[in-house]
């Protein structure tokens, strides 16, 4: 039996259609699962669950021990305060203040409400809450070149000679950027090369590493030490680690390069997006996205990196 381009076309579709209308959806939307709780503070449930809270927390704190795993008490101190968006007041409010704290050349003596503590890589959430306050989720579906002018350059240079061993700069999206999920390489420079600036060491040779050659040497030991210029031209030479979408790859610079995006669709610095969007509006006095002028209430260990200028790379 022989089928016209046309009626094979048509036959196609139909099986498709009978395939489709017959399968059922395997993933939910997504969402919360059920309306947020009211009236939590006088929920005796919520309430048996503070008091087990508390009972562990002290736990920790006498024995140095938990369940989970040790609790260094003579050094670690902690404040920790628990919201509902549907009551004004806290539902659980504690503080410890470790003994080292009384030695701490700067900063804070006694741990409460006001205490400032320097964040780690919880800035990745605050920048992709600004991107949305900023612009929606439109452009989550949006190749990242389209925004990097840098990107769209390797994705021409690169990707021309070398699909498989290059990242296919002009297929990564917004949102797997923002995901986790572009698969490309944790960091450029910096925070975990040896040398660099969380690891110094004046002579890698002396740990049992060859020497390399002054062309593998890194042109600069990360931000705030390398350019936007410097962070491009080494980290788009990075090879992918999968193909994006592939599986979950924890990365740092993708924030970066996010946050190069954002300023790029608004034509407005990240630093004052985020101060204008999600600081100045929630009222939050204390908190600051570069390095807070005076150190007197935050909590500062002797040798921390609470003055260390991330510079492009705090998205």
């Amino acid at each position: 039996m022989m089928f016209s381009t046309r009626s094979f076309t048509f036959l196609f579709l139909g099986t498709l259609y009978h395939l489709t209308a017959h399968t059922q959806p395997m993933w939910p939307l997504i969402g919360p699962d059920f309306p947020p709780p009211q009236n939590l503070s006088s929920s005796k449930t919520f309430q048996s669950a503070v008091s087990n809270l508390t009972q562990l927390l002290q736990q920790a704190i006498s024995v140095g021990n938990t369940s989970y795993r040790p609790f260094d008490s003579a050094n670690s101190s902690y404040s920790i305060e628990i919201f509902s968006a549907c009551e004004s007041a806290p539902l659980f409010t504690t503080h410890f203040t470790s003994p080292a704290v009384a030695k701490y050349r700067d900063g804070v003596k006694n741990v409460d409400s006001n205490t400032v503590f320097r964040i780690g890589s919880l800035t990745k959430l605050i920048t992709v809450y600004t991107f949305l306050i900023e612009t929606g989720d439109a452009r989550f579906n949006d190749p990242v070149a389209n925004y990097v002018p840098e990107l769209q350059q390797a994705a021409q240079s690169l990707n021309s000679t070398d699909s498989l061993d290059n990242v296919a700069w002009d297929e990564i999206t917004i949102g797997e950027l923002a995901s986790h999920m572009a698969d490309i390489g944790r960091d450029w420079e910096g925070l975990g090369t040896i040398g660099g600036i969380l690891f110094p060491v004046n002579n890698p040779s002396a740990l049992g590493l060859p020497p390399l050659n002054a062309s593998e040497e890194a042109v600069c030991t990360g931000a705030p030490r390398c350019t936007r210029a410097q962070f491009f031209e080494g980290f788009t030479k990075r090879h992918p680690v999968y193909a994006s979408s592939t599986a979950p790859i924890y990365s740092n610079a993708a924030f970066q390069i996010l946050g190069y995006a954002l300023e790029n669709i608004t034509g407005v610095k990240l630093t004052t997006s985020v101060n204008n969007g999600l600081v100045a509006l929630l009222k939050l006095t204390a908190s600051s996205w570069t390095v807070p002028t005076s150190n007197f209430s935050g909590i500062i260990p002797d040798g921390s990196s609470w003055g260390f200028d991330a510079g492009d790379e705090t998205p």
